[in-house]
């Protein structure tokens, strides 16, 4: 790159991709000048996956070696295609990017600019008769004219992904909230034989309690009338009067 060319990385969003492997690629919104006078601003858009991030990493460390660059976020074990740990992921990439972007002798090396596809973007520059106050202006050459048809392309494709990314989420919160109305339907069929067979106990013992009560009820009355035939025995007889 000749010169200083000021760019800004951002990491807006993410998407599952089903091009060979299932995995997930990060989208790049680069934004630059060229060069850093002109108030021409080119945008477009790069795909990048985790382990483009990792290899240009260590193709930065070779180059500068006494230079504190920032870490990357670890790479996890397990992948996962959770959305609150990718969002977090993207986050600390893009955190990652604006950091590399910061230090001039990186952001302009061959490396970073090819990881951002600098090199098939580019102006030229026309001087007119119709002159403005510079005396030239700054205007796209066909080459670029097909680089935002292809961006805006990009970027549709780009929406369709996400689309289809929040579909796929959204297919997997439909199947775990059926799983949960299994479960709990599971449940209450349980709770339901449970109530049943507490029912049926509760109707026995009843049944047994009103035997023990019959039962006392008799013994009482025998016992009682032991008594009082007792005490009948016991009264002195009359003696006959002559």
């Amino acid at each position: 790159m000749d010169g200083m060319h000021p760019i800004n990385v951002r990491i807006p969003s993410y998407f599952i991709s089903r091009d060979g492997r299932k995995h997930i690629e990060f989208v790049l919104d680069v934004e630059a000048k060229k060069p850093p006078t002109s108030k021409l601003l080119q945008h477009w858009t790069v795909h990048r996956r985790y382990n483009q991030f990792v290899k240009l990493h260590e193709k930065l460390k070779k180059r500068f070696p006494r230079v504190t660059l920032p870490e990357l976020p670890p790479k996890k074990v397990v992948r996962s295609m959770d959305p609150n740990y990718l969002e977090n992921k993207k986050k600390l990439l893009e955190v990652y990017l604006q950091t590399l972007v910061a230090l001039q002798d990186v952001s302009t090396c061959e490396d970073f600019t090819e990881f951002l596809e600098w090199s098939r973007r580019d102006f030229s520059l026309r001087d007119t008769d119709d002159m403005s106050m510079n005396g030239s202006i700054l205007v796209p050459d066909e080459e670029d004219e097909e680089c935002d048809h292809k961006a805006e392309l990009e970027k549709a494709c780009q929406r369709i992904r996400e689309l289809e990314f929040e579909l796929d989420a959204t297919m997997r919160e439909k199947t775990d909230i059926h799983r949960s109305l299994a479960s709990a339907h599971s449940q209450l069929s349980d709770v339901r034989g449970q109530k049943k067979l507490l029912v049926r106990e509760v109707k026995r013992l009843r049944t047994v309690l009103e035997e023990i009560a019959g039962h006392a009820l008799a013994n009482d009355f025998q016992s009682v009338r032991a008594v009082v035939d007792s005490l009948t025995c016991d009264e002195p007889s009359e003696e006959p009067v002559e």
